[in-house]
């Protein structure tokens, strides 16, 4: 009697239904995910829907959509990126039924189900049917890594859903035409066109054009390098029409250099040291985020992420962690082991974001490992099938799967733990402060929320302490980047909310001084100065502010009222006539204009 043979690697001993693999994903997504249907918009979010000149119009939009850079609709600027599917998907829910957040997160949290359907069923038919456990573990892995929650939290992320979604459509097409040369007509040309359709939601998806031709490389040894060459050739000709129509479209500028240090960190560093320290740092971070995804923030921005020089212990895990990881993914390749695919996949996506190849308007965030840990989670699940096969080969099964299952279970309960961070505004920014204490932004972004706030309740203590905390996160910001104009003439705001009136002034006049053509600032300084009985200088700062901006009717009915006083009444209506065309709803311009006519009348 011969000996029974073993498999090569743990075998699931259940047989789904066709229906059993994505009733898992979905119960898997809404499980996770489920109760951010209940969310609001926030962050960003604002910049692809409701602040959006072009996705607003709904499906009327879609001539700038395609013709236009992604945030054009909200800053009129044609630069930066090209995703016109993902703002498809926004200009439909208007066309359909409006903005709604329940959609919205619905859509994402479906969309998230879909992902993991479809990557599991590109890993079924990649992998051998010994090697099916292979595939749940990565699924389940995947699934539940905590770094994920701002992807589907955040609407404004969806382009990270549907480059998934569309890279590994291209993947499955790509292996299917690999499977069947003599049918692989059809499943070549799909395979481009879902490619061109990820590279059209987010530009990361053009890393898959290397992962399809990997993949047949270390799992299909009988194919010759000229049929695999087939299986490329749509690929690239997709990223090549993909970068064509983008460079078309897309005016010059709006590099990461033209957005400032508070958007990329790199760009504060002095020496080149300091900048390749940096980016190896932030190579680091990414790496801890993987495999360690704790703590999470929804912002990395200057000075959260320092400047460091080469010799930093996060620069040192970065550069030597992801030297070795490249290192091995080459030798993986030579070899032909299905590791290497696991290693590419991190690190191709990654490579594209992460300030390595090009300076991003960014300095880092956890939605761009999104695609990656796709990789990373194969890697881990095969490093535990090596680890358990070492550890006893005999129980090779239920060592993998507790593994396996040890580590899922942690990373549902950070991911469960994370998720209501994202529940509203308020909530994300009063988190961001405590998790990137560093950051100019988390104290930015929590003081425009809470002064917004205040400035929109009736008169009360609660209203009070709202412009007091603003005012105390503006100072904060501030002491991080001293040079910004916006959160001067903001802390002025809230100081005068707080009748702190000559706190208000200095916060104005440093407004002016790192803007000098504030009008709002000027304006706001003038009022004070009105309201001091310092005509003079009143009078100074509402003329700065008309000559900083013509059009503003605040200064004119101001400044008006001024020249009135002075018995200048010629002069004063003539501000007012101004003022109240800009600006017919204003009811005490229109009442000194009357009396101001009618003095000159009487005289």
């Amino acid at each position: 009697m011969g000996k029974k043979k073993t498999s090569s690697t743990p075998q699931s001993s259940v047989h789904w239904s066709v229906w059993g693999l994505p009733l898992i994903c979905l119960g898997l997504s809404l499980l996770m995910y489920g109760r951010t249907i209940s969310y609001e918009y926030v962050y960003d979010d604002d910049v692809y829907l409701e602040k959006n000149q072009v996705t607003s119009r709904g499906l009327s939009g879609m001539g700038d959509i395609l013709s236009k850079g992604t945030t054009y609709g909200f800053d009129q600027q044609n630069v930066g990126t090209y995703r016109p599917i993902t703002l498809t998907t926004f200009a439909l829910e208007k066309s359909l039924g409006g903005f709604s957040t329940k959609m919205s997160h619905l859509i994402n949290v479906l969309l998230y189900a879909l992902c993991l359907w479809v990557m599991a069923r590109v890993l079924r038919q990649l992998l051998s049917p010994q090697q099916q456990a292979i595939m749940w573990g990565v699924l389940l892995i995947f699934a539940v890594h905590p770094v994920h929650v701002e992807v589907v939290a955040n609407v404004k992320s969806r382009d990270e859903l549907l480059a998934f979604l569309f890279v590994w459509l291209s993947f499955g097409q790509s292996l299917k035409a690999a499977s069947d040369p003599s049918k692989a007509a059809l499943p070549l040309v799909l395979s481009g066109v879902f490619l061109l359709l990820g590279c059209a939601s987010k530009e990361n998806a053009l890393a898959y054009v290397f992962i399809a031709p990997i993949a047949l490389y270390v799992t299909r040894p009988t194919l010759s390098l000229k049929e695999m060459g087939k299986v490329a050739s749509p690929l690239l000709a997709a990223a090549l029409v993909y970068l064509g129509i983008r460079g078309l479209v897309l005016d010059d500028g709006g590099d990461a250099t033209s957005q400032g240090v508070l958007n990329n960190a790199i760009l504060a560093a002095t020496s080149t040291s300091e900048q390749i320290g940096t980016q190896l740092y932030i190579l680091g971070e990414y790496l801890r985020l993987t495999l360690i995804p704790f703590p999470l923030r929804y912002d990395y921005s200057f000075a959260q992420t320092p400047v460091v020089g080469m010799g930093h212990p996060m620069a040192l895990l970065g550069g030597i962690g992801m030297l070795g990881i490249a290192l091995l993914g080459i030798w993986g390749i030579f070899k032909r082991k299905l590791f290497a695919l696991g290693v590419w996949m991190y690190l191709l996506p990654l490579a594209i974001v992460a300030n390595v190849l090009v300076l991003i308007a960014a300095t880092m965030a956890e939605r761009f490992l999104f695609l990656p840990t796709a990789g990373s989670s194969l890697l881990v699940v095969l490093g535990i099938y090596t680890l358990a096969q070492k550890i006893n080969a005999k129980k090779l099964v239920p060592i993998f799967w507790g593994l396996t299952g040890a580590i899922t279970l942690g990373f549902s309960v950070l991911t469960w733990q994370r998720v209501p961070v994202w529940e509203d505004q308020l909530t994300l920014f009063r988190a961001g402060v405590e998790e990137a204490p560093e950051s100019f932004r988390t104290h930015l972004n929590l003081a425009e929320d809470l002064r917004g706030k205040a400035e929109s309740m009736p008169p009360s203590q609660a209203k009070q302490s709202l412009f007091v905390e603003a005012a105390q996160h503006y100072l904060t910001s501030l002491k991080l980047v001293p040079d910004q104009k916006r959160p001067w003439y903001n802390l002025g705001v809230c100081y005068y909310n707080l009748n702190r009136k000559p706190d208000a002034a200095k916060a104005y006049r440093n407004a002016l001084k790192h803007e000098p053509d504030n009008a709002l600032a000027a304006n706001n300084l003038g009022v004070i100065y009105f309201q001091g009985n310092d005509m003079a200088n009143a009078a100074k700062f509402f003329q700065r502010a008309i000559d900083a901006d013509p059009n503003y009717a605040e200064p004119l009915g101001n400044l008006g009222a001024i020249l009135h006083n002075q018995g200048k009444l010629t002069q004063a209506i003539g501000l007012y006539e101004r003022a109240t065309k800009l600006n017919p709803g204003n009811q005490n311009v229109r009442n000194n204009l009357a009396r101001a006519k009618q003095q000159l009348r009487g005289n």
